[in-house]
């Protein structure tokens, strides 16, 4: 069952698909249309799930579930398989999780994994750098955990001691 995503509490499982470009106005209707479609009719061993999603930037497509419901696995297959369906019709890397977004002077930029290390490398980036931590995996995280300095998440191994 399609809701809005703003009506799910704070402990709302959520998933966050991070988009390769920054995504038009008709690449984001087209997400709209098929993600709208996918939820209303996405269930979990024959019981319809409360969920919804944003795209917040025109970069991250977020499906959040209420927190009441669970997850089979054959359910999160589903939504996997909806994603890829997205990713081949539009062209587009939603799944790829070596791209990384962050923050210079309040403007996102996106890069390759191997590319970040390098701006760290060189310093071109540091322990402040504001970068999207797509790992957080609930709406409290996604408020709280999200966009950090690189030592506050996950990026941080990719620091030199």
């Amino acid at each position: 069952m399609l809701v809005s995503f703003d009506s799910l509490s704070e402990d709302s499982r959520i998933w966050i698909f991070q988009s390769n470009q920054f995504l038009s106005s008709k690449q984001m209707d087209t997400i709209t249309f098929e993600l709208n479609r996918f939820l209303k009719q996405w269930v979990s061993h024959q019981v319809s799930l409360s969920a919804g999603f944003t795209i917040i930037n025109n970069l991250f497509v977020i499906i959040g579930l209420d927190h009441n419901q669970t997850t089979s696995g054959c359910s999160i297959d589903a939504m996997m398989h909806a994603i890829q369906a997205i990713e081949k019709r539009m062209d587009l890397q939603l799944l790829n999780r070596t791209n990384v977004a962050f923050q210079i002077n309040g403007k996102i930029q996106m890069i390759g994994l191997n590319e970040f290390q390098d701006l760290i490398n060189r310093k071109s980036i540091n322990r402040s750098t504001v970068v999207f931590n797509n790992m957080v995996s609930t709406i409290k995280e996604l408020k709280t955990n999200w966009k950090v300095p690189l030592e506050n998440s996950w990026h941080k191994r990719y620091l030199m001691s």
